[in-house]
This record gives structure tokens, sequence and C-alpha cells, in this order.
């Protein structure tokens, strides 16, 4: 035919509601006087029906052509209210327009599927990269309050360390006065002298907490540590 188009005929209103429910109907022409149910009560079905609900639909009559008849029929859900005789070329270019409507709508509803599809896709994707990015942000977070926590006890190495080699400093500086005037003493005594005895013990003790000095001030940095053996025995025979 010259509209290019799948063409379908009913003899009655429920063999074309049959059709319907078959098949993907573009355009409903629907004769208002028919047997069993009339042309209305067949709308009425249709639009009833949820896949049909925007179905387009018209109605071609050759009795019920009041205006009553037309209120009726766009009440009951018609796009247009064609009478006879029906003029081919413009019923045709109706149902050309309404068929391409249809497709037209179709092709939106694909195309809004294959969007809801990729945006879905999509917030997919950045709920992933979000997700990575905070636990990149959470690594870089404890990684910089470890570095900071190291650094805070580096601090508190460096004052303590400070402090330590102020006292160290303060108490070689007494230990070394009280060394020298060890050593004037021991010089003006004999060697049979019976303080002598005291005054060498005194002098170990003291060398001994001048070397205790020189690990404190190593500690804080100030000197460098070079160990040295100890005699224990000796020590704590003194």
């Amino acid at each position: 035919d010259e509209l290019h188009e799948n063409l379908l005929a009913a003899n009655s209103a429920r063999e074309a509601f049959t059709l319907l429910l078959k098949h993907e109907i573009a355009v409903v022409l629907i004769d208002v006087c028919m047997p069993e149910l009339d042309g209305f009560e067949l709308a009425a079905m249709i639009r009833e029906h949820p896949r049909f609900r925007t179905t387009a639909i018209i109605f071609v009559s050759a009795i019920a052509m009041t205006d009553l008849d037309r209120v009726k029929g766009y009440e009951y859900g018609a796009a247009d209210y064609v009478p006879v005789p029906v003029v081919p070329e413009l019923l045709r270019a109706k149902v050309r327009v309404f068929a391409e409507l249809y497709r037209k709508t179709r092709q939106l509803e694909q195309l809004n599927v294959e969007l809801e599809r990729r945006v879905a896709e999509r917030t997919a994707e950045l709920a992933e990269a979000n997700a990575d990015l905070e636990q990149r942000v959470e690594e870089r977070t404890a990684e910089r309050e470890q570095a900071l926590a190291q650094v805070h006890e580096m601090q508190k190495l460096d004052s303590l360390g400070q402090l330590t080699g102020g006292l160290a400093h303060d108490f070689n500086n007494l230990l070394m006065a009280i060394l020298g005037n060890l050593e004037m003493m021991s010089r003006r005594i004999g060697k049979e002298d019976p303080t002598r005895r005291l005054i060498d013990g005194a002098s170990r003790a003291a060398e001994r907490g001048a070397a205790l000095t020189k690990r404190l001030l190593a500690f804080a940095r100030r000197q460098e540590l070079r160990p040295e053996p100890i005699d224990v025995a000796r020590l704590i025979e003194d």
C-alpha cells in the first residue's frame, strides 16, 4: 500500500483487541458501529490496558457524526474523528503522522534506557573513583599523622638531649674542679700519708663521673661516643 506500513484488519472489537495484544500497534482505526461491542467500548478497553494508554486511536464513522458523538470519542481517548466518506489521502496522511510519532517515541524510549544505563555505569565508576580517592586520602592522612608523630618524638628527644647536655656540661665542670683539687691535694701529701688512699678513691670516683658525663654529652649529640672497657669487679671493690 501507499503507506508502506503493516496493516492488520479485524472483523470485531474482540478480534481487534486480540491483535493488539499480539502485535506492536502504532495506530488503531475504529469504526464506531460494530457488532457485539461498539467502537467506544473498544476504545475504553484499549485505554484501560497499561500498554495502550498512549496508543493513537482514530474513530471512523458514517452515522455517529454529531458534535456529542465527537466529544464522546475524544473523551474515550481518540486522537481524531474522521467522517465517512473518507478522503483516502487525508486519512493516509493522518496515519502516517501517528505512525512516525510512534516510531520516534519508541526511539526516544530506547535512548532513555541507554542513557539511564550509561548514567548508572558512570555513577558506579564515579563511586568507585570516589572510594579510591577517599582511601588514598585516608592513607595520606595516616602517613602525615605518623610523620608528625615522628617529628614530635624527635623534638622531644632533641629537647631531652639539650637538657641532658646542659646538665652534663655543668656536672662535668664540677667534676673537673673536684679532680683538680684532688690532684693538688695529692701533690701536697707524702706517698705514705694515710689520706692518699682516700684521695685516690675520690679521684677514681670523679673520673667515673666524668666518663658518665661524656656518655651524656654523646647522647646530647655534643661529643662522639667512644666505648671503653670497664672493670666491673674493680668498681665494686672501690
